[in-house]
């Protein structure tokens, strides 16, 4: 390679950039620079890589692996003269192969998503980058280190990431198990330390803001949480919280104010569809006004059908004056299949109720994403609320409240009798308020 790149490291990334550990964690805030730093990372491996090593570029999801991690990598490699190969991402996600020239010859990258860890399974590598491992499974960064192992090279990995709470397998990974602190130092928002074989460095979105519009970080405190904002823009470790929608609060999220009022809104209707024993049928009615979602029914079913559960939604309506025409549906996108119990879909059975207007996404969101959402819909860090709560709906309180973490998985929910409707709201929260990209979509620098 004969090309020069000029690149204005900040100095949290020139640290990583001239470390020679075998092992470096980088907690960046978002916006502060992490894909530019990946994105020359791994292209100095390739540099070093002898013929034939491979590498991975890695991340949690495969829309967050094409949509931010290569898409930004492969811009930033185009703008800084690199030859690389496919010259564009193709449109649909899935595995993907990457070669860049360097030196005259080509190494390849196998871009793989973590939540498909397995099938990286059997692949040798002298390096890979993992980004944005908050979201990714402990087994997925397991199954990294298992395939780093060519000889050929020393073995380097890079993770970048937000940070996550102290329970997370990444504070265990990269704090309780970093090993003897050998040396540590501290810059302008930022912060370092290092072992014999790991070093660790945090940075605050406050170290790129030459690189961000001016009013970034304000608009950050109306899309997170308080906890959000620090995990994700002050690169802090949270302790680990009382449960999943910590952001839930009976004296300010409860309130006679979220009942319905004829004229004044959309009306909602959301679903999580069970049939069986502690697996209730889950749906919520909301009003949506000005920028806010009033809950104020619920319907939670024992053993029933959808078939009964519109008529019970029906009933409800009526009461107040609505058909289910004038309701817009939607939920968990698994009611879009047919399964052998049924030739027809739990949404063509509400439609044959009267419920037209679907607005049901094709997929469900990610887990985490959905808990993410929900929090920040109860109390962003700036103190809006955009989700209340009539205190007759007590299953749904029951369910904010007592909603946790199955004991040994990462975001999978115990399975209670109102966890289902917290799910089911969950679904509409997404659809209405959705999380922000999890990256600044600014120039290219």
């Amino acid at each position: 390679m004969t090309a020069t790149i000029q690149f204005d490291a900040l100095p949290y990334q020139g640290k990583i950039i001239t470390s020679t550990k075998p092992m470096i964690f980088a907690g960046c805030g978002v916006g502060s620079g992490k894909s530019h730093l990946g994105s020359l990372w791994t292209l100095q491996r390739c540099i070093e890589a002898p013929e034939g090593v491979k590498g991975i570029v890695a991340a949690n999801t495969y829309p967050q692996l094409y949509d931010s991690t290569l898409d930004r990598m492969l811009q930033n490699w185009q703008e800084w003269g690199v030859t690389f190969r496919p010259q564009t991402l193709p449109r649909s996600y899935g595995a993907l192969n990457v070669e860049v020239c360097t030196g005259g010859k080509w190494t390849t990258l196998r871009c793989r998503s973590l939540s498909h860890y397995e099938a990286i399974a059997g692949m040798e590598v002298g390096f890979y980058w993992e980004d944005e491992a908050w979201g990714a499974p402990e087994e997925g960064f397991a199954e990294l280190e298992k395939r780093n192992r060519d000889t050929r090279m020393p073995q380097r990995a890079l993770v970048t990431s937000w940070l996550d709470e102290m329970d997370s397998w990444m504070y265990r990974r990269f704090v309780e198990n970093f090993g003897t602190i050998t040396a540590q130092g501290k810059g302008d928002n930022w912060w370092w330390e290092e072992s014999d074989r790991k070093l660790a460095v945090y940075a605050t979105t406050h170290c790129n803001l030459k690189h961000l519009p001016s009013d970034y970080v304000e608009k950050l405190t109306d899309s997170l949480t308080p906890r959000m904002f620090d995990r994700q823009v002050l690169s802090k470790w949270m302790a680990e919280g009382s449960g999943i929608y910590y952001g839930f609060s009976r004296e300010k999220s409860v309130t006679e104010a979220a009942d319905y009022e004829a004229g004044l809104g959309q009306v909602w209707l959301t679903c999580d569809f069970n049939i069986g024993e502690g697996k209730p049928m889950s749906w919520a009615l909301c009003q949506e006004r000005k920028g806010r979602l009033y809950q104020w029914a619920e319907i939670i079913l024992d053993t029933a059908d959808t078939n009964q559960a519109a008529e019970e939604v029906a009933a409800r309506l009526a009461d107040v004056g609505l058909s289910p025409a004038e309701v817009h549906v939607c939920g968990d996108a698994s009611g879009r299949a047919r399964d052998t119990r049924s030739k027809r879909t739990d949404y063509e059975i509400l439609r044959e109720h009267g419920f037209v207007h679907q607005d049901v996404p094709t997929k469900n969101p990610p887990i985490r994403e959905r808990h993410n959402a929900v929090n920040v819909a109860f109390c962003s860090k700036s103190g809006e609320r955009r989700y209340l709560i009539h205190p007759r709906c007590t299953g749904t309180i029951h369910g904010w409240l007592t909603t946790r973490i199955k004991k040994g998985a990462n975001y999978i929910e115990q399975e209670t009798t109102h966890q289902h409707i917290t799910t089911a709201l969950g679904y509409l929260i997404c659809r209405k308020f959705p999380m922000r990209p999890r990256v600044w979509s600014g120039k290219i620098w």
